[in-house]
């Protein structure tokens, strides 16, 4: 279920191809070993720093308005927190490039959203600022002609 890939830097990366899931749905295993920013969302780090950003947020319509609309503004308020506390605490160097920067921001203001606003405001960070679920949706108006069969 699981293969560790060593780095150069000495970091390493854990790649977990299934889960564990109990009858009632939660996933049981985590990683004892961290090391990477990427794998620090087992150590809670991710809802902590997540959770603590949402409550300084005015829990107004206005307020979500702005969340969901200034990446610069949430990547700025979760990002740097998150990584100082993996690097902190885990001891880790969290090395990161601009494409994690940008995955790491984008799902920590997510769980903001969600936290803060309700799980329609998580959906609606996701419909603006998901460039996965951007492109599929601009796919919609194809939607007939993507499923035809191939001749």
């Amino acid at each position: 279920m699981q293969s560790i890939f060593f780095l150069p830097s000495g970091d390493n990366v854990w790649l977990t191809v299934g889960r564990v899931i109990t009858p009632s749905g939660r996933v049981i295993q985590r990683r004892a070993d961290f090391g990477t920013a990427a794998g620090a969302a087992d150590s809670g780090f991710d809802d902590a720093v997540s959770d603590s950003v949402a409550q300084t947020l005015p829990a107004t319509a206005a307020g979500k308005t702005a969340w969901l609309t200034a990446e610069a503004e949430w990547r700025a308020k979760v990002l740097p927190p998150f990584l100082a506390r993996v690097r902190s605490h885990l001891a880790v160097s969290a090395v990161t490039d601009s494409l994690l920067d940008a995955r790491l921001a984008r799902i920590l203001a997510t769980r903001v959203a969600e936290v803060r606003w309700g799980p329609d405001a998580r959906e609606e960070f996701l419909l603006r600022n998901d460039r996965t679920v951007r492109v599929a949706l601009e796919q919609f108006p194809r939607l007939s002609e993507l499923l035809q069969p191939k001749p």
